[in-house]
């Protein structure tokens, strides 16, 4: 029985998430049902890196799957995209070993979430605009700075029975503005794991110390138990798993 596996990117909005659901429609069950059709079998059962919440969009989410038969990789992406598009994209598609996993085969997910600096009727269905007159883009990378590290990041996610180890390596969180400065900023983390809404938990933090609601420091003492976390939750739209890192892929 050969696995495969891909690049997945998605227009999250449709959506209710990666996770197949009941009476909802998913990226996981709206893959499973365009491989079965294009490999002509009864079922597949999609793997993925990791879940997207809904809203939460992907530019490289990474799938695997497995066909009682052998298939053309080519013609396998190609009939797929012929029936998930618009809103979703495989790419990459190729013949895997038999043991690969998603998840667990993972060394680093990187998410970006774009922040909106001024109304943008084009991209505000792609980034959060938190209506604030003025964010300090300095002293939220400063900020940003005190995730850094391996860390209990509890008071920053929404904690799920099935993920109740809730320590990240946290290699990276940058805020990045783009080539027009007045327009975005995105904030850029990368990390072996992340947890239920942990990104837009930390991201609300950041934009609540770039609008002065919040002061400069207090990221650590929320992590070290001394203040407790009273999050804003950053809005799905504006985030996308960016890239999922692999030994050999």
């Amino acid at each position: 029985m050969p696995r495969y596996r891909c690049k997945v990117e998605y227009d999250g909005e449709p959506f209710c998430g990666w996770q197949v659901q009941p009476n909802a429609l998913s990226v996981q069950e709206t893959l499973q049902k365009a491989i079965a059709t294009v490999a002509r079998q009864e079922s597949v059962h999609v793997m993925g890196s990791g879940r997207t919440d809904a809203g939460v969009h992907a530019l490289g989410q990474v799938a695997a799957f497995d066909l009682d038969e052998p298939q053309e990789a080519r013609r396998l992406e190609r009939g797929v995209n012929a029936l998930v598009a618009p809103s979703i994209c495989v790419y990459d598609l190729e013949e895997t070993r038999p043991d690969f996993q998603p998840r667990f085969d993972a060394l680093e997910r990187r998410y970006v979430y774009a922040i909106l600096l001024r109304r943008s009727p084009l991209l505000e269905k792609r980034a959060w605009f938190p209506r604030e007159a003025r964010l300090d883009a300095e002293a939220m990378a400063r900020e940003a700075k005190l995730f850094l590290g391996e860390r209990d990041f509890r008071p920053f996610c929404l904690p799920r029975e099935d993920q109740p180890n809730t320590v990240c390596d946290m290699r990276s969180v940058e805020i990045v503005p783009d080539g027009d400065r007045s327009r975005l900023l995105f904030a850029k983390l990368a990390a072996n794991r992340f947890l239920h809404h942990q990104v837009r938990a930390m991201v609300g933090h950041l934009v609540e110390v770039g609008c002065g609601r919040l002061p400069e420091g207090s990221a650590a003492r929320i992590l070290a138990g001394e203040i407790p976390g009273t999050r804003r939750w950053a809005p799905p739209q504006g985030l996308a798993l960016e890239r999922v890192v692999y030994s050999d892929y």
